[in-house]
């Protein structure tokens, strides 16, 4: 621990060095434009404490060096206090610390409430960092809040101090940036204090220089735009992307790489992650990016998670076969990613075109020579691929045609499995993936169509602009039939639809939608967009009948007592697996069965996708 008085004494020198900095030559720049204290704050004084002002950071001593805005000029003289013990600080007396007077624990504070003369940034600066005293940069270091050398900047922010930057006054570092090299300058002490790539280069005998001695450096991987972004934040401690495009804040991101500015890489990964649109704009160019930097990590996973919800995102992009090959494969390991199979078959047989010009999409002739080039780049696809998850529809009609990629036992297998009924997988293949909105009820083209239904649409969606996800809230196998259960996960979820299974015709689905919240409040809820609906044989979506709303005032009826119920009498309701029916004046009829059992029920939350929220 640094002894009070040691302290005290090197706090002092701050003091007497910033203080004397008033005394220098005309033609520097304004460092503070209001009154300001300077100096070193014991905690134990309250009086001091102006909270709004200036930030604390605790030290061993309790104690903080802090730059502040005051509205009076007074000199106080302040007693260093100590957690040390009179005994101890006795002892300590007797060390090799004969430079320091008895009287070095008094502090003396200055408010300056007269903004002249004006204060130098760069003669703070240049002073603190040619400072001889070996105990004096250590102890800097060890309070956090204060920005220059070390730590001034915060109060930097403030002032005028990017002027000196922007007139080169005293500039002795020529920085050549850009494929067209553009000369941008800045001073040294500065690039050394505060970046550790030029703090390692400028502590070497650089050996290129001008004849007027200023060192040179070249940067033709970096913009100039985005490098006099860097250094604005170097001399400000400032970095505002708002107004930037996203691949200019990349770009930022690789050159703070580069530099090894941790603290802005942080910051730009906070800034991107807190606005969450950069990722469905263009996530090839992101993901190409954040893939080849290990210190992106955090700002990768959290695309990575994005794309495993919502992936047409990125797989049905115009770019996506300019993805690397590894890129594809973290992806597809993904167990979570909520993506049909063949639609990922699809995606990489698209890719593979773009990466093998010799493919034929035509007649799907490959030569020896293509089938082993072509197999030795899907080789690795192939087992992250769940085909046993592809229908025998689909796998004959968009996988066999490329039956040649496949291993041979994986191609008969999966052949036997979809021609054998009740057949199950021989082969070690990875099992389903866990995606949120699969049904055990209804598939895709079903999901589809009800979308259409939503939106009063007369044509079908299809993949590329299904404008929704349907994410499961509640199976009744799983969690219960149960009012209570019902309204513990689907209340206060926004827009749901239910479907559920009729149990003496497993082919016969029906439910209801509910664009509004479901309560446990006893009452009714108007709506002009809700239906109920009925699927006679759920492998034709073509038998499906939809009931729209003819009473709006009574389209949704809450009771903590009832599942999912639609209109007054109810035209349908659910009371456990056993649901209600009536010809109700509410909704049209679409001749639900009298009182069904049901053996199976879905709740379905329904969320507009972020890449089509503002189209």
């Amino acid at each position: 621990m640094i002894k009070p008085q040691t302290l005290a004494y090197y706090s002092k020198k701050i003091l007497a060095i910033l203080n004397n900095i008033t005394k220098i030559g005309r033609g520097c720049i304004l460092l503070i434009k209001y009154p300001m204290l300077i100096g070193f704050h014991v905690a134990k004084l309250p009086f001091f404490c102006e909270l709004n002002d200036w930030n604390l950071i605790a030290t061993p001593l309790q104690s903080t060096l802090f730059i502040n805005k005051v509205k009076s000029s007074n000199k106080y003289e302040v007693k260093c206090d100590s957690d040390m013990n009179e005994e101890e600080s006795n002892d300590n007396n007797n060390e090799d610390d004969n430079y320091v007077e008895d009287n070095m624990n008094i502090i003396e504070f200055e408010r300056f409430n007269d903004i002249q003369p004006k204060i130098s940034a760069l003669t703070i600066f240049d002073l603190c960092c040619n400072i001889e005293d070996k105990m004096l940069f250590p102890l800097l270091s060890s309070f956090p809040c204060i920005v220059a050398p070390l730590k001034v900047l915060e109060a930097l922010k403030t002032s005028q101090f990017i002027g000196a930057l922007e007139n080169e006054e005293n500039c002795d570092v020529i920085i050549k940036v850009g494929e067209e090299p553009k000369e941008l300058r800045a001073h040294s002490f500065v690039l050394r204090t505060r970046c550790p790539y030029f703090k390692r280069a400028l502590s070497e005998d650089w050996e290129e220089k001008d004849d007027d001695g200023n060192f040179i450096f070249k940067k033709p991987n970096i913009s100039v735009e985005v490098f006099q972004l860097i250094l604005k934040y170097l001399y400000t401690g400032i970095a505002d992307f708002s107004q930037h495009s996203k691949e200019m804040i990349l770009q930022c991101l690789v050159a703070a790489d580069e530099l090894g500015l941790d603290k802005l890489i942080d910051q730009i990964q906070d800034d991107l992650i807190n606005n969450e649109e950069f990722t469905y704009k263009d996530p090839v160019s992101t993901l190409k990016v954040i893939y080849q930097h290990e210190p992106f990590e955090r700002l990768k996973d959290y695309c990575i998670e994005i794309i495993s919800k919502e992936p047409m995102i990125l797989f049905s992009s115009k770019n996506f076969s300019e993805l690397e090959k590894e890129i594809i494969i973290m992806i597809l390991q993904r167990d979570d990613l909520d993506m049909e199979e063949i639609d990922i078959w699809d995606s990489i047989i698209r890719w593979l075109f773009v990466h093998n010009l010799k493919f034929d999409d035509d007649n799907f002739k490959l030569s020896s020579e293509d089938i082993a080039n072509f197999k030795n780049t899907t080789k690795e696809f192939i087992p992250l691929i769940r085909f046993y998850d592809i229908s025998r529809e689909e796998f004959y009609l968009k996988v066999y045609p490329y039956k040649d990629l496949l291993p041979k036992d994986l191609l008969n297998d999966v052949l036997r499995y979809h021609m054998v009924p009740d057949s199950t997988p021989m082969l070690n293949f990875k099992p389903s993936r866990d995606r949120k909105h699969k049904s055990i009820l209804i598939d895709n083209k079903v999901f589809m169509r009800f979308a259409k239904w939503i939106d009063k649409e007369n044509e079908d969606y299809t993949k590329k602009t299904m404008p929704y996800k349907f994410e499961l809230l509640l199976r009744g196998t799983r969690d219960g039939f149960g009012a209570e259960k019902f309204h513990q996960l689907c209340d206060d979820k926004g827009a749901t639809i239910s479907f559920s299974r009729v149990s003496n015709n497993k082919k016969q689905i029906i439910g209801g939608y509910n664009p509004l919240n479901w309560y446990q409040t006893d009452g009714y809820a108007s709506s002009n967009d809700s239906f109920i609906f009925n699927i006679t044989d759920i492998s034709d979506p073509n038998s499906a009948k939809v009931g729209r709303c003819n009473n709006s005032n009574n389209a949704i009826y809450y009771h903590s007592s009832n599942g999912p119920t639609f209109g007054s009498g109810h035209d349908l309701r659910a009371q456990g697996n056993t649901w209600s029916t009536s010809n109700g004046s509410t909704y049209s009829s679409v001749s639900l069965p009298s009182n069904p059992t049901i053996d199976e029920y879905e709740v379905y939350r329904i969320v507009k996708k972020r890449s089509l929220q503002n189209t």
